[in-house]
């Protein structure tokens, strides 16, 4: 999935949108924080949304960063002291990305090498996502 995404991304003109469950700060997080900081350079409309907690690994350095350079980012469904344990249960899990209404990506997968599935304590897995090109992503 990842390369198809990511050349997705690299021949966007208007937008992308994107909201994952879990991003890491591992090898290939960081190719895709690049491109999306690259593509914003480039006058791309980039939107980032990532659950609080499936987005732990990300610093407030890594953030700042990509804030700085034009990503619009945020942390969704945020903990709520009044209702705490409901709000760490109700979770964000959606994975999607949206590219000039052109391309939609939609399933499992998050940003991270384990999605690779050659992680050591996990093993073998396989998630599953879908690429939607055409009139159907709108």
């Amino acid at each position: 999935m990842y390369p198809a995404l990511f050349q997705d991304i690299k021949k966007a003109k208007k937008y992308v949108y994107i909201q994952f469950f879990i991003i890491r700060s591992d090898k290939i997080s960081m190719k895709f924080f690049n491109l999306l900081k690259e593509r914003a350079a480039e006058g791309v409309k980039i939107k980032l949304s990532v659950d609080r907690f499936g987005g732990n690994d990300m610093s407030r350095t890594l953030v700042n960063d990509l804030k700085k350079n034009e990503v619009e980012f945020t942390f969704s469904r945020k903990a709520s002291m009044q209702h705490f344990f409901y709000s760490i249960n109700h979770r964000n899990h959606r994975k999607f990305v949206v590219v000039d209404e052109q391309e939609a990506y939609l399933g499992g997968f998050n940003i991270g090498k384990e999605y690779l599935g050659n992680h050591k304590k996990l093993g073998y897995w396989r998630d599953y996502h879908l690429r939607i090109k055409g009139e159907g992503v709108f």
